[in-house]
């Protein structure tokens, strides 16, 4: 395993797309069978996410970084920066892959991203690409109910005035006619009702 992890830093170093490309999915087939290749992350974020890469290969780079355990120190200042760029890549399915990585983030990293990205999400949920649109709403429908944001809101007024933007602009989605879009909307606010009956 240590030279197969060895050949995909090897061939995401290469600043060879197709090379990139073949080894990110090469990591996404051993993690599929349960193997840890959790070694190429940092090569993954300095490599493809920190540097020009082809839109193929940012969005590949993305689901692998999803779908491993992260470092904290590779979490705070790489693969922030990264996302946070990502945010707005010219190609609509970069941004919405961006995008629906942060679900996926510790608690303690939202209140920086979310405020720092606020208008980048926006212009996501305004974005004439349904993909970006629909990774956006659901990237927040996943967020927006959960406790943990709840308490950072709490003590965080900016950052609850975005969410309380964001569950307005949900809640005009709702009524589009990408029924995509809408779809995911509903949910979203679905989630929100049952958590505030919960709450209750």
């Amino acid at each position: 395993m240590d030279l197969i992890v060895a050949q995909i830093n090897t061939d995401l170093r290469s600043s060879d797309a197709l090379r990139q490309s073949s080894a990110l999915l090469q990591a996404l087939q051993q993690g599929a069978a349960g193997r840890d290749v959790s070694a190429v992350a940092r090569t993954v974020a300095t490599e493809i996410l920190s540097a020009p890469s082809s839109a193929v290969c940012k969005r590949l780079a993305l689901d692998l970084l999803r779908a491993l355990p992260l470092p904290p120190d590779l979490l705070d200042p790489l693969l922030l920066s990264s996302l946070r760029s990502d945010l707005s890549f010219p190609d609509p399915d970069v941004a919405a892959s961006s995008i629906a990585s942060f679900p996926s983030l510790p608690s303690h990293l939202l209140p920086s991203l979310l405020s720092s990205a606020h208008a980048d999400i926006a212009a996501a949920l305004s974005s004439p690409a349904e993909s970006l649109r629909l990774a956006a709403v659901t990237s927040l429908s996943s967020l927006l109910p959960r406790d943990d944001l709840a308490l950072l809101c709490s003590s965080n007024p900016s950052l609850m005035a975005h969410t309380t933007t964001w569950w307005g602009r949900l809640a005009e989605l709702a009524l589009v006619s990408a029924d995509a879009v809408a779809a995911a909307a509903f949910e979203a606010l679905a989630r929100l009702s049952r958590s505030s009956t919960c709450a209750a």
